[in-house]
């Protein structure tokens, strides 16, 4: 009996990621397909909460206080400021059980580019991308924006 995950290893480029991404090949995908299976039930189904990273970046207390009133639980202020202080990137970059440092050590992760918990910022995608890549992401993002009209109420924030 298998007892945890294989390892996944990614060998490749970012542009290889990207390319993964936009010819619906990348491990767990399609994206927008598995997006879209959820997306048009999001206000109907009683089980589907749906938030995204901006989101938690720039209005934190709102969304936590938004996801305990789906998890029927009531939070004050203080303990929504707590979660945040435990919660926040400095916080998880070197908290061993959240940075995967014991995964790189043993190999299974190479953190010579970039820590597992990055640094946590809205927008940094445009600090890694090329121009090329960016255009390929924008072209995926609208055809599959066009091809799935169950998406239509969707927006991205990408700063």
């Amino acid at each position: 009996m298998q007892t945890s995950q294989p390892r996944i290893q990614f060998k490749g480029t970012l542009s290889d990621v990207v390319d993964s991404f936009v010819n619906d090949t990348m491990m767990f995908g399609p994206f927008f397909e598995h997006l879209a299976s959820y997306w048009a039930r999001r206000d109907d189904d009683p089980n589907i909460f749906v938030c995204s990273f901006e989101e938690l970046k720039t209005d934190f207390k709102s969304t936590v206080a938004r996801l305990a009133q789906f998890l029927g639980k009531d939070l004050t202020s203080d303990q929504i400021d707590v979660i945040h202080e435990e919660t926040n990137f400095k916080a998880a970059q070197v908290n061993p059980s959240l940075n995967r440092s014991e995964r790189h050590a043993a190999g299974v992760f190479d953190f010579t580019k970039h820590l597992f918990v990055r640094n946590g910022s809205i927008g940094q995608w445009k600090k890694e991308f090329t121009p090329e890549m960016n255009s390929k992401m924008d072209d995926w993002i609208d055809r599959k924006m066009k091809e799935l009209p169950e998406l239509k109420d969707l927006k991205f924030t990408f700063e």
